[in-house]
């Protein structure tokens, strides 16, 4: 027995080391593994290593058969582990591009402009002066310029100033007070007068018509002629109304004192709220646009709403008019024909309004209208 076993080792390793010199793919010597298999997809020829079994015997792996790859190295596994391939990434490093410089250069001559003008008026309110309209409409021109560029409230601060210096009349000085008005020939209109997103154009207070007629009022003229809000653009009181009836229906013409000075004009406005209707007549005037005290004090805040109206039955415009006293006469009506005292008094009611809110009103303006042959220049 002893004998034949020995002999079968013999034979059996003969065996082996044949197989060896044939180079007859893989040959397993040991242990057998059952619960995990090698990952197929790694590959055998990669030269990955693979960790170590606990204790002996071992299993060695070796694939030779493609002699186009390198062997791998001859290690010992570890029981039940599974190979696995290992990927590093490394993530590419993108240099992030510089954001360009920017030079706002309107921004930086915006300012440039702001503060000169700001300097300018402050020396003149320093040493007392005032300015006349040709220097007024100056400054006035490079604030409308810087609306969109420098804060509204900046530009609302220096209209303020700017008003404060403006000529009042030949001698620059306004006239005395009276006891029922408190003085003030340059007021600020810091509230619009209507929705100003629905007027289509406005014609500047000046229009001479063929006929020689001239309005010194501005026209207001509706998108879809429907009815429009309309508002106090400053503190005022109803100075006086006519409800007359000419051709299109019953209407009113109103009239607000600003200050002793200045006066605002309301016309062909249909429906004005319960406050002002209650203090002037209860029927309509025929053709007779006359005006009449009111029967009582009505007063109205900044931004109060006034009441509504649709214009004139055709074009569907409207009228607001600004006089001043202490223009009067105004020197832009020189050398005009058929001025009524109130013409000689009016000025550019858009100029009263802050930067902000003139600039919206002019980009409006049209100066044609029909039937006119001629303008007197109120407004620059």
């Amino acid at each position: 027995m002893h004998a034949q076993g020995g002999f079968a080792s013999i034979v059996a390793i003969l065996f082996i080391v044949g197989a060896l010199l044939l180079g007859g793919g893989a040959v397993y010597v040991g242990t057998h593994v059952e619960e995990e298999e090698i990952d197929t997809e790694i590959g055998f020829t990669q030269g990955m290593r693979i960790p170590e079994f606990e204790g002996e015997p071992e299993m060695i792996v070796q694939d030779n058969s493609d002699t186009n790859q390198p062997l791998i190295d001859t290690q010992k596994v570890e029981a039940g582990a599974k190979a696995t391939k290992v990927i590093e990434e490394v993530p590419e490093t993108v240099a992030p591009t510089p954001a360009p410089t920017l030079v706002n250069t309107e921004a930086e001559e915006g300012l440039k402009l702001f503060t000169a003008l700001e300097r300018e008026i402050d020396v003149l309110i320093a040493d007392g002066l005032s300015i006349g309209s040709e220097h007024y409409l100056r400054i006035t021109s490079d604030i409308d310029s810087l609306v969109g560029i420098i804060n509204n409230i900046d530009l609302d601060r220096i209209q303020l100033k700017l008003m404060s210096i403006r000529s009042t009349g030949s001698e620059g000085e306004p006239p005395p007070p009276t006891t029922s008005c408190t003085s003030n020939p340059t007021p600020v209109f810091t509230k619009d007068i209507t929705d100003v997103s629905r007027i289509s154009k406005i014609t500047p207070p000046g229009t001479i018509f063929d006929n020689g007629v001239v309005k010194s009022h501005s026209y207001l003229w509706i998108k879809d002629g429907k009815k429009v809000p309309f508002y106090a653009p400053v503190d005022i009181s109803l100075e006086s109304g006519a409800y007359y009836e000419e051709g299109m229906g019953p209407q009113y013409l109103l009239f607000f004192a600003v200050s002793c000075e200045v006066g605002i004009k309301f016309d062909h406005i249909l429906n004005p709220i319960d406050a002002i209707t209650d203090v002037l007549p209860e029927r309509p005037a025929q053709n007779d646009s006359r005006t009449t005290r009111p029967t009582a004090t009505v007063s109205f805040k900044a931004g109060d709403l006034l009441g509504y109206t649709s214009g004139t039955s055709g074009a569907h415009n409207w009228d607001f008019g600004v006089y001043n006293t202490t223009l009067f006469p105004n020197p832009v009506t020189d050398g005009v024909e058929n001025l009524e005292e109130i013409d000689k008094r009016a000025d550019c009611g858009y100029d009263y309004f802050t930067a902000s809110k003139r600039k919206a009103y002019k980009n409006l303006f049209e100066i044609s209208i029909g039937g006119s042959s001629d303008s007197i220049p109120y407004c620059d």
